[in-house]
């Protein structure tokens, strides 16, 4: 669970990085996209600490 929430933490940080950069289509699909693959990375984490 700690290294989920932690690469979580690092594709929210990334994120926060890539909107200081001047907005375009890359940025925005790089932020969507890191943001879909940091709460995927949750979901089995998540699935083990609430119903297992």
């Amino acid at each position: 669970m700690t290294i989920a929430i932690v690469f979580l933490f690092l594709c929210l940080l990334i994120i926060r990085l890539l909107s200081t950069l001047e907005q375009d289509l890359v940025n925005t699909m790089l932020s969507e996209g890191l943001t879909i693959i940091g709460w995927v990375a949750m979901w089995e984490p998540v699935y083990v600490f609430l119903y297992r």
